[in-house]
């Protein structure tokens, strides 16, 4: 899910004189995130890099952890500097003896730095992208002389370094106390702290002008955005915080920020995966002079009042917008999940953050004690769906989607598939029929853990088939 449609070019990544070698991917390839990204390290690999043609002194020169969310054999990703004399591209193989799945590559290209993201069509994976920003100057240029890339140490990043998978718009997956199969909480941080580095790289993206009629109050203009901060004190996940909150006071106290040192803090929901930090954003900021205010919807923020400390609750609803750093950040509401969910979308980049509103693989729980609605989330997710541009989705947890619109579907379709089985059982049996007895033949398989949880979203499917008149109350054999 995470490298999927945007990020179909490469896993191993050269580097010569200030250039990227991009594999592009052929237009019969089958679209699989981890053959996109396993096969070229299959087929040209490091060390064997030396003996295919046209490739010859390359050196090692940074390394990047792939986020904690991905899979195991999608640790990392290598980074090599090759000598700018090679100017020949490297040979496609006729054949893939190798691997078990067929070449999924037409071509290899050079593309130097300065043109990586001014060019719409060129296509770059965060990681990348990141060991660009870390090199030196330098290697920004591309250069006619024999010297390999200027970066002349090793760089490695672990699996909680920041990425910027659109302008800015960074994720982080932050250990926390979560519901398995997951132990992270993606922060999601909204600022421009890397615009310098994108326009040393030639990027020509600037957010949308939006009409004056909708800009921002006052009140809620702030220099950066954090989404969703973790991790309590306690948790193993609370450095990584930290180090979030500690770089963005840094990026605030600029003498740029002198008249907006305000960071928000959003909040998609109560939940104690996504509040549990606050105490710990609160005392890195304390007498920093920076306002701090968090942002999130009056039922959440009722819900919450434990970890406010003294930190400013401010109320936002759907349809409010919030200006950072120049960007303008649109409040959608997104009931379903609680009744307060919310979610932020960027018209500029297309990015949408979630929260529990979706995962990044399996399926999202409802909360029936918070107000959680299966009628209301289906809705939430058809009105995401019509949101423009819609480019990228940062669920709460798990990896980001570059597919929004097949992650929305997929998940009613889900429901769909579930409320058809549920009406089968139901039907089947002479009334009333036990929730017990349903959720057997339902959720067949079930983990004895996630029993509570899946009874959950069984009463909130048959509460909305009722509704629907679709079934009848008296066909089952509980309160509803």
């Amino acid at each position: 899910p995470l490298h999927r449609s945007m990020l179909r070019f490469h896993s191993l990544v050269w580097l010569r004189g200030g250039s990227l070698c991009f594999f592009r991917r052929a237009q019969s390839a089958p679209s699989s995130p981890i053959r996109d990204l396993v096969h070229p390290v299959g087929y040209w690999g490091f060390p064997s890099l030396h003996d295919r043609p046209g490739v010859h002194g390359a050196s090692h020169v940074a390394t990047r952890t792939i986020p904690a969310y991905s899979l195991p054999q999608m640790a990392t990703i290598d980074y090599y500097s090759i000598p700018h004399s090679d100017v020949t591209d490297p040979v496609l193989p006729k054949d893939d003896s190798q691997n078990d799945v067929p070449f999924q590559y037409d071509a290899i290209k050079w593309v130097p730095f300065d043109k990586v993201l001014s060019v719409p069509s060129f296509k770059i994976t965060p990681e990348t992208l990141d060991v660009i920003y870390q090199l030196s100057p330098n290697s920004l240029k591309t250069s006619s002389s024999n010297d390999t890339t200027s970066a002349k140490t090793t760089t490695t990043t672990d699996a909680t370094h920041p990425l910027e998978y659109l302008p800015g718009v960074e994720c982080i997956p932050v250990p926390s106390y979560t519901l398995p199969p997951f132990d992270h909480t993606n922060c999601i941080v909204f600022s421009q702290r890397n615009a310098p580095k994108r326009a040393a790289l030639g990027d020509q993206h600037h957010h949308v002008i939006i009409p004056p009629a909708s800009i921002s109050p006052p009140h809620l203009s702030y220099g950066a955005l954090l989404v969703d901060p973790a991790p309590p004190f306690d948790h193993e996940g609370a450095p990584v915080l930290r180090k979030i909150v500690k770089d963005l006071k840094a990026y605030l106290l600029q003498p740029k920020h002198d008249t907006l040192r305000r960071i928000a803090v959003f909040i998609t929901h109560h939940h104690h995966d996504h509040v549990n930090g606050l105490p710990v954003v609160e005392a890195e900021l304390k007498d920093a002079g920076i306002d701090v205010e968090v942002l999130a919807h009056p039922l959440s923020l009722a819900r919450m009042q434990h970890v406010l400390g003294e930190l400013k609750p401010r109320p936002v609803i759907g349809g409010d917008i919030i200006s950072v750093d120049g960007a303008q950040l649109h409040v959608i509401a997104s009931p379903g999940h609680t009744d307060g969910s919310l979610s932020i979308h960027d018209r500029s980049t297309g990015a949408l953050v979630a929260g529990d509103h979706v995962v990044g693989f399996g399926s999202s729980v409802l909360d029936i004690s918070a107000g959680g609605d299966m009628s209301d989330y289906i809705a939430s997710c058809q009105a995401l769906l019509k949101l423009e541009p819609l480019e990228l989705i940062f669920p709460a947890h798990g990896p980001p989607s570059y597919e929004p619109h097949t992650m929305l579907n997929n998940f009613i379709q889900h429901r769909m598939d579930r409320e058809q089985k549920i009406m089968q059982v139901v039907r089947a049996r002479p009334p009333p029929v036990s929730l017990d007895v349903v959720l057997d033949e339902v959720y067949v398989g079930l983990a004895p853990e996630l029993r509570d949880k899946a009874m959950s979203n069984l009463l909130l499917h048959i509460r909305k088939l009722v509704k629907e008149g679709v079934i009848a109350s008296s066909m089952i054999a509980s309160a509803l």
